[in-house]
């Protein structure tokens, strides 16, 4: 089975998880294709295709794909989106369902993923899984006091909130996550760059990013989800 893995620079600790975890999965091929920020929203559909409208962008595809320049999604059976600028917001409990519902619906918005699953629809009929970006780390495991809003309710609003596009979520690993839906502080440290080039003395975060997620956080996220993929289950939305 092929899968397409399409993502903004959260892609960096799948591309490095995957080399942990690819040999328990021998039937699997993953191609990754990534690029920083929201530039991903500047993949135009053309047949079969996902195609960049600049250089730049196409750079980034074959630098994180290992040369291809755009995404012949016909080419796979399944099609993962990651992170593309989807954040899930940390809410407290006590807070109304229609400011709940908003407050996801205006993220949703503010994301390219909702944008690029509609072109790849256009593309497959294929299933469409979406992963949000990780949620922030707290620094030191300084947790916040407080009681939240559990990960799965968020996930479900979130994939209710990507409206006519028929995805269906994927989630952060329990494990990683702290009493305040803030990633623990070990899964942050020594997190890379999207596109250095490994070696490249500007290869890692410095210590104090909380965004970007290492190599132990991409392996336990395939390892919860490419199962779920493979046996097509989860929660769809649509």
């Amino acid at each position: 089975m092929k899968i397409c893995v399409m993502g903004s620079s959260h892609l960096g600790s799948l591309k490095l998880g995957w080399d942990e975890v690819r040999d328990q999965f021998p039937d699997l091929t993953l191609d990754f294709f990534g690029s920083t920020g929201g530039t991903m929203r500047h993949l135009r559909v053309r047949g079969s295709r996902l195609v960049p409208d600049n250089a730049d962008l196409a750079d980034n595809l074959a630098f994180t794909s290992g040369g291809m320049r755009d995404i012949d999604v016909s080419a796979y059976q399944a099609v993962i989106l990651y992170g593309l600028v989807l954040r899930m917001p940390r809410l407290r409990r006590g807070i109304s369902r229609a400011v709940l519902q908003q407050t996801i619906r205006d993220s949703v918005d503010k994301s390219v993923t909702a944008k690029l699953a509609a072109r790849v629809r256009k593309v497959t009929q294929g299933r469409i899984w979406v992963g949000p970006s990780p949620m922030p780390v707290a620094l030191g495991d300084q947790f916040e006091a407080g009681v939240f809003h559990d990960y799965d309710t968020l996930l479900t609003e979130v994939g209710r909130a990507l409206g006519g596009v028929d995805v269906t979520m994927l989630a952060q690993p329990p494990a990683t996550l702290g009493p305040d839906l803030r990633t623990r502080a070990q899964f942050g440290v020594g997190s890379v760059r999207l596109l250095s080039e490994p070696g490249d003395r500007v290869r890692a975060h410095p210590d104090e990013e909380v965004n970007h997620m290492n190599a132990q956080f991409g392996r336990l996220w395939l390892l919860q989800n490419l199962p779920v993929v493979l046996g097509g289950d989860g929660v769809a939305h649509g």
